[in-house]
This record gives C-alpha cells, structure tokens and sequence, in this order.
C-alpha cells in the first residue's frame, strides 16, 4: 500500500481472514506507517471486524466521513470507541448516513475539531438508535444560537446522558456536562 499518497481507506482494505483478529485499528498523528495528516475521509471498511473495539483515527487533516462509514455486519453488545478527535471535522463533514448501521453501542469522541453545530438528521437518529451511544463534544467552537443545534438544547432532558462537554462559544449549556 502506498500510505505515502493515502487519501481515503478503501471498503475492501481488510479481507475476511485478517478481519476476524483486528480488535483494535488506530492512526495517530505520529504513527509512522500511515500518515493521518494524509487521510482526508473514511470510507466503511470495518464492516467485517468482527472483534472490532476501539477506532482511532486522531491528531491528522481528517474531514469527511462517508455515508456508512461504521456500518458493522455483526452486532454486539459492546461498545465500539470511535475517536475523532483532534482533526479538522465541521458541520459539513458528516454524510447524512454516517453514523448508521453500526449494531452496538458507540461512544463516539469528536473533541477537538471544528464543530459549530450538530446536523439534527446525522446525529439525532445517532443519539437514538441505541441508548448507550454517547459523544464527547470537547473543545469544539459550538454556537448554541445557530438554529442547528436548537433540536439538540430543546431534547437535552433525552439527550442529556449522551452528550458530553456541550460547551457554547459564549456559555456552557446546563446538563450537557
């Protein structure tokens, strides 16, 4: 594989047999092999992970993620950490399918990025579809006066134990600690 020129990850990266042992796939930063600073999207191949824990993917130019991004074939009951952090992810980085189809809890980590707002259609059905799903929202510019996340200030008794460090550019929200 070229990582040198990396851009995306394609769906078919990982084939059926070396998938049955990955528990634990990370790209940091100053990761040697593969560059993050080079990854600019994800694209679902981790539909065949079955031991899958933990997704990594920090410190780097990350700035889309691909409608079924995390779509998992097999379901579990537990949780799959998706960390996000610390790359250049903003309210337009989200495919409206992204967050979909991943058949266990997610405690999705998306602090330090560029976040203004959450796109109600992505992340409301995210919130909802298991009730352990969580998001770590640290450290993120967010304008609670955007009409965007209005949805998100009006269902803070629903969400209020799945979002965390909802913190206003002005103002911290009260509940969302």
């Amino acid at each position: 594989m070229d990582v040198e020129n990396l851009r995306y990850i394609d769906l078919n990266a990982f084939s059926e047999p070396l998938a049955k042992r990955i528990e634990v796939f990370e790209m940091i930063g100053d990761n040697k092999l593969i560059d993050p600073q080079q990854v600019f999207q994800v694209i679902n191949f981790f539909y065949s992970l079955k031991h899958l824990q933990e997704i990594t993917i920090t410190n780097g130019e990350l700035n889309y993620i691909s409608d079924n991004s995390f779509y998992l074939k097999y379901h579990s009951n537990q949780s799959l950490i998706i960390d996000l952090s610390n790359n250049n992810l903003t309210q337009f980085s989200f495919g409206r399918h992204s967050l979909v189809g991943t058949n266990r809890p997610i405690e999705l980590d998306l602090r330090d990025n560029q976040l203004t707002v959450l796109e109600r259609e992505i992340f409301r059905p995210f919130l909802s579809s298991n009730t352990k799903n969580s998001i770590n929202l640290s450290a993120n510019p967010i304008n609670c006066q955007d009409c965007h996340i209005k949805w998100l200030v009006e269902d803070k008794h629903i969400f209020e134990d799945n979002v965390f460090e909802v913190r206003c550019q002005h103002y911290v929200i009260t509940g969302f600690m």
